[in-house]
């Protein structure tokens, strides 16, 4: 058996020292747990931000006659609007 000689004193700068401790590392824990509710959050933005970016972009040949005729009138009347000549480059269907 090990006997140290310790007074009151230091037994209670001991323990005081322990329960310090002891609480640090609990609100580091709580700190902790509390960020992981925003996790989903960052990643259902990120997700969105991903499926805004992903465009579905049609060839002329492959749309329907409504879209064709909607896409050739859209591009007659900003032709007239800049008077200059328009080069159509792609169509998103929204």
């Amino acid at each position: 058996m090990i006997i140290l000689n310790i007074s009151i004193v230091e037994a209670l700068l001991i323990a005081l020292n322990s329960i310090i401790l002891l609480f640090v590392v609990l609100i580091i824990l709580m700190l902790v747990v509390r960020f992981f509710k925003y996790i989903p959050k960052v990643v259902s933005l990120i997700d969105k931000l991903k499926r805004k970016v992903r465009h579905k972009y049609t060839a002329f040949d492959e749309m329907d006659e409504d879209m064709q005729v909607a896409v050739l009138t859209a591009s007659i009347c900003y032709k007239n609007e800049v008077k200059n000549d328009v080069k159509l480059k792609s169509v998103r269907k929204l």
